[in-house]
């Protein structure tokens, strides 16, 4: 196969393996239309707002540059399974223009999907390395049953194919126990798809030129990809932040409900007793009114503690290390579990700092209360320079972090949920800690000035 990068990409003396050949004038002219195809699917991409058309014009790119078969896969994480989102044929004529519209592949079984690992397409995402055939029924390294599946899903026997695994780089901070000592971050690899085109034995094959462009539209079908994973991910996080404040509203209704509204509820039916004995017995009209100042007593203790817990006064007026002292107590008075306490803010913080942290520690302390079975808990918020550092740390059963993190954000932990959603504008340095019987800890490190993400 000779490279396009030669000075005569091809000339009717020199032939490919498959040879099949080409004059000069027809090659360039071929490259011309391959090119033109390159810069026009971008601009068709942009402008369509849904997704599954911007992967059907993005396939029928990649079938009209390989003059051949496209199939998109896009790669179901639930599954873990590639799922055939485009299949499209190229264009026949060498002097028809590329459209956004096209022929698709209709009769494929649409519930068909390709395993890690089964057949090319799927041993190219397991592997997340592209893979070039020119000749199935040639080549040793591949056998004729594994392109079946493949075969399947694009509706001809493929002679010729090229897997190009459409890869997304991401840098994430590891959860590991090892890395999360030393606080450094890994570079993630995950596949969001495979595009495969495909030729019948009469295609041309494929030669480097022809790669190099099915790679660039490969680079667009990942942001494609990608950017649906994103927003994919951003709807989920709505729905869960949605039903996050679903149950807070149900939390507040029961507590409410349990504690000031009951006691409202007995204060009036003791203001009708008292009225009623008033005129003919006064004494006990008297008691009445003693017994109804201590309902009214424990109505308001109720009122202010769901006030503390929806916003403490005192983090506005006082500011946040006032408003954690008053936390101290609070938590001092319902729980025998031994606290350790270490505040050192020597200045106000910004207000959604304050807030965030106020609110990360209170829930952090409820999960210590409710759910650690721990002895002992230290709670530090220190600022040193530009930074804010704020740890919770506990002695008790403990959990695996690693397994539930992993199924952020579709978990059900509204605890969890609740802490990355405030630390998540104002830090990427938010962690959770935890193995069973190792105990729990909660760290967080805010820069300052803070630069609010939107």
């Amino acid at each position: 196969m000779t490279s396009s990068h030669d000075t005569q990409p091809f000339s009717p003396e020199q032939q490919p393996e498959n040879g099949w050949h080409m004059p000069v004038y027809e090659a360039l002219q071929l490259e011309q239309r391959q090119l033109a195809i390159v810069a026009q699917v971008g601009v068709f991409v942009a402008t369509e707002r849904n997704y599954v058309r911007r992967l059907r014009i993005l396939a029928r790119a990649a079938a009209a540059v390989g003059a051949g078969r496209a199939v998109l896969f896009a790669h179901d994480v639930a599954l873990h399974a590639l799922v055939p989102m485009a299949v499209m044929d190229g264009v026949t004529g060498t002097g028809e223009p590329f459209s956004a519209g096209g022929s698709g592949i209709t009769t494929i079984p649409q519930l068909r999907t390709l395993a890690f690992g089964e057949g090319i397409a799927g041993r190219a995402a397991l592997c997340e390395d592209q893979t070039i055939v020119t000749d199935l029924t040639a080549d040793a390294a591949f056998h004729p049953l594994m392109a079946r599946p493949d075969a399947e899903i694009l509706g001809m026997e493929p002679h010729a194919i090229v897997c190009l695994p459409l890869r997304d780089a991401t840098v994430t901070t590891t959860t590991s126990a090892a890395a999360s000592a030393s606080g450094t971050t890994t570079t993630t690899i995950g596949v969001l798809g495979v595009l495969v085109i495909a030729q019948s034995s009469y295609g041309r094959g494929f030669d480097e030129r022809t790669i190099e462009l099915l790679q660039a539209v490969g680079a667009q079908a990942t942001l494609a990809l990608a950017i649906e994973s994103r927003e994919r991910d951003l709807r989920l996080e709505r729905v869960h932040m949605v039903e996050a404040q679903e149950h807070e509203r149900r939390c507040l209704a029961r507590d409410l409900s349990a504690g000031p509204a009951h006691g409202i509820a007995s204060a009036a039916t003791s203001l009708e007793t008292i009225d009623g004995m008033i005129a003919q017995h006064p004494e006990n009209a008297r008691a009445e009114v003693r017994r109804l100042h201590t309902l009214l007593t424990h109505t308001l203790r109720d009122v202010r503690g769901v006030l503390f817990d929806l916003r403490p006064f005192t983090l506005q007026t006082d500011g946040l290390a006032m408003s954690l002292h008053d936390l101290a107590e609070h938590f001092k008075s319902i729980t025998e579990i031994h606290m350790r306490w270490i505040i050192d803010l020597p200045e106000r913080l910004p207000q959604q700092v304050e807030t965030a942290i106020y609110l990360i520690v209170r829930e952090a302390l409820n999960n210590v209360v409710r759910h650690a079975q721990s002895t002992a808990c230290m709670v530090e918020v220190r600022q040193t320079g530009q930074s804010v550092r704020v740890v919770v740390r506990d002695n008790g059963e403990g959990f695996d972090a690693d397994a539930l993190l992993a199924d952020y954000p579709r978990g059900q932990s509204w605890g969890l949920l609740n802490m990355y959603d405030q630390a998540r504008p104002l830090t990427g340095r938010f962690a959770i800690r935890s193995r069973p019987e190792q105990g729990t800890s909660v760290e967080m490190e805010i820069p300052l000035p803070v630069k609010v993400q939107m």
